[in-house]
C-alpha cells in the first residue's frame, strides 16, 4: 500500500498548487455528503479559515500575533507528539523532527518581524506627531506673518 502524503508529512510533495486543490477537495467531500445546511455552512467556514490563515503563513504576510501564538503552540503538541513516537518508526520521526525545527524557525523569524513591523510603525506615529507639530507651528507662524504684512501694507497706503 502506498504512502499517504496528508498522513505521512511527504513536506517535498507540497505546493501552493496542491494546498489549493487540497481545500477544493476537502470543500467537495463536505458538500456531498449531505449534511445539515448549518453543520455544512460551519465546517465551510472552518476550512476558508484554515485555508486562509494557512495562506498567511505560507506567503510571507505578516501575522496577527494571535494567530502566530496559536501555530506556536500547534507546533509545540506535534513536536511532544512526534518526540513519542514509536522507536520502529526513527526515520520518519527524524525527518519530521527536522521539519518541525524548520517550521519552528520560520515560526519565530515571522514574530521577529511582526515586532519589527510593531516597533515600525510606533516610530512613524511618532515622528508623524512631530512633523504635526511642526507644521502647526509653521501655520501659526505664517498667519503671524501675513497679519503683520497686511499691517504694513495697510499702514503704507494711508
Amino acid at each position: 500500500m502506498g504512502r499517504n502524503d496528508w498522513a505521512h508529512c511527504v513536506f517535498s510533495k507540497w505546493d501552493e498548487a496542491k494546498f489549493q486543490q487540497s481545500f477544493i477537495e476537502m470543500e467537495h467531500l463536505v458538500k456531498v455528503m449531505g449534511l445539515p445546511v448549518a453543520d455544512e455552512g460551519k465546517l465551510l467556514a472552518e476550512l476558508k479559515d484554515w485555508e486562509s490563515k494557512g495562506t498567511h503563513l505560507c506567503v510571507n504576510s505578516p501575522v496577527d500575533p494571535p494567530l502566530l501564538q496559536l501555530v506556536q503552540q500547534e507546533l509545540k503538541t506535534l513536536q511532544d507528539a512526534v518526540e513519542n513516537m514509536s522507536v520502529e518508526f526513527e526515520e520518519e520521526k527524524t525527518k519530521v523532527q527536522h521539519e518541525l525545527q524548520n517550521v519552528a524557525t520560520t515560526l519565530e523569524e515571522m514574530q521577529q518581524r511582526v515586532q519589527r513591523l510593531e516597533t515600525g510603525q510606533q516610530n512613524l506615529e511618532y515622528c508623524t506627531g512631530l512633523i504635526e507639530g511642526r507644521v502647526d507651528n509653521i501655520e501659526d507662524r505664517m498667519d503671524d506673518f501675513e497679519g503683520d504684512a497686511n499691517q504694513r501694507i495697510a499702514k503704507i497706503g494711508e
